[in-house]
């Protein structure tokens, strides 16, 4: 994953090389996290919502990204609405991105919704940084899904209100 980002222009191909890249770069990071937690046995739990933070952080990053001649929207997808490949503040500026940014939410959605799924038969209580990082993402993807793809204007971040809401949940008994 970072071989990946070191390039100097990236380019993610299709759906296969993004989940690669996602679990190089955040499922692994699950998976560490959860035997320190010592909940060995949420791995593919940790697996898929590593995954689908990855999402939202390319979700989130796209312009920042795209100045640096990153797009880790997969240009199969790209193709599919008659957009090839180019510049990257090229690719993200045309209208028809916007229409793959909401494909990428619909993942990160149902990604969550599996997570939800998953916990139900986990130890809540030792995942409880795990669950606190993904209801930070969840928010963060409503926001960005509120704001618009098309309307991206510098990178999005939590109000304070947003990180109190947070806090006081995840002080909360599982």
């Amino acid at each position: 994953g970072m071989e990946m980002d070191s390039a100097e222009r990236l380019r993610i191909t299709s759906d296969y090389e993004l989940n690669l890249y996602g679990r190089r770069v955040a499922g692994s990071v699950g998976a560490l996290s959860i035997r320190i937690f010592g909940v060995p046995s949420a791995h593919d739990f940790a697996i898929s919502l590593g995954r689908t933070l990855q999402l939202v952080n390319i979700l989130r990053d796209i312009d920042e990204d795209a100045a640096c001649e990153r797009v880790y929207v997969p240009l199969s997808r790209l193709a599919q609405l008659g957009l090839q490949d180019g510049p990257a503040v090229t690719l993200v500026a045309d209208p028809r991105f916007a229409r793959v940014c909401e494909g990428l939410a619909e993942d990160a959605h149902a990604g969550f919704a599996a997570a939800d799924a998953a916990l139900t038969h986990l130890d809540r209580a030792a995942l409880k940084p795990a669950i606190l990082m993904m209801e930070n993402y969840r928010r963060v993807l409503a926001r960005l899904q509120a704001r618009g793809w098309g309307t991206r204007q510098g990178r999005l971040r939590l109000s304070t209100s947003d990180r109190l809401h947070l806090i006081t949940r995840a002080m909360r008994p599982a």
